[in-house]
């Protein structure tokens, strides 16, 4: 690990000013139209209420978008030669994407702060030990959607793959249960998606592994299925980014 690599990657960043607009303004405004202003919010679910599962699920969306946001990067640095230095190095392919993914993470702090003093101002309601459980939670679930913006970067060597994945990110919180309650083989086949077991943990302690179907009917989630799932995925990116990063420093 490379701390200074680390900081100054951060640092540079979150100097971008569209920075702001993907990862805290989107989820923001989602949050405040969905959870805060609903008529809804007040509803009790597990140990907190709507608006604040609703809460939880915008700031894992924001902490995704910020982490694919970031790790998607490295396609301008390949673009631009950064790539070939780091080939010329010793550092190591792990240690590379060790010190991208942990950037990442650091840089999910941001929206998830933001969105969390957000939801405490607008009636997000959960016992403070289980608001924090949270917050916390999605930090490290964030690696996921960092080696998803990473694999995505490397592999199609473009520019454009930062829109592309984050385009597809959005395709994946509907699809993972994160923007709207979903039944039937809809929720069958969320439960095979990348952001479905994320969800699943992150809203765990505020909603004891219930949720509203679009019908408003309780139903039981499986944590143990979320953190499988949720392994699987970070295996399956984590492959493809160490295959591509080897790829293109073998060119």
């Amino acid at each position: 690990m490379n701390t200074t690599m680390i900081r100054m990657d951060t640092i540079r960043y979150l100097r971008s000013p569209e920075t702001l607009v993907f990862t805290i303004a989107m989820p923001a405004l989602l949050y405040i139209v969905f959870g805060a202003t609903a008529q809804y919010g007040d509803y009790p679910i597990g140990h907190g209420n709507i608006n604040m599962m609703i809460l939880v699920n915008m700031a894992l969306y924001g902490a995704a978008t910020a982490a694919v946001g970031f790790t998607g990067t490295g396609t301008i640095d390949r673009l631009r030669g950064w790539g070939r230095q780091l080939a010329i190095t010793p550092l190591p392919d792990s240690a590379a994407i060790t010190n991208r993914v942990i950037s990442a993470l650091l840089i999910t702090l941001l929206p998830l702060t933001v969105l969390f003093f957000l939801g405490q101002a607008m009636g997000a309601d959960a016992p403070l030990t289980r608001t924090v459980l949270a917050f916390v939670a999605i930090i490290p679930l964030s690696i996921t959607f960092a080696l998803y913006g990473f694999a995505f970067a490397y592999l199609l060597r473009s520019e454009v793959a930062v829109t592309i994945s984050v385009g597809f990110l959005v395709l994946l919180g509907f699809l993972g249960n994160v923007f709207t309650p979903l039944s039937g083989w809809l929720i069958t086949i969320a439960k095979f998606t990348p952001m479905y077991g994320p969800g699943v943990i992150a809203r765990y302690p505020i909603t004891g592994g219930v949720r509203t179907d679009e019908a408003g009917v309780l139903h039981t989630e499986s944590l143990l299925w979320a953190c499988v799932s949720t392994g699987v995925w970070i295996l399956i990116f984590g492959a493809i980014t160490m295959y591509a990063v080897r790829r293109a420093r073998s060119r």
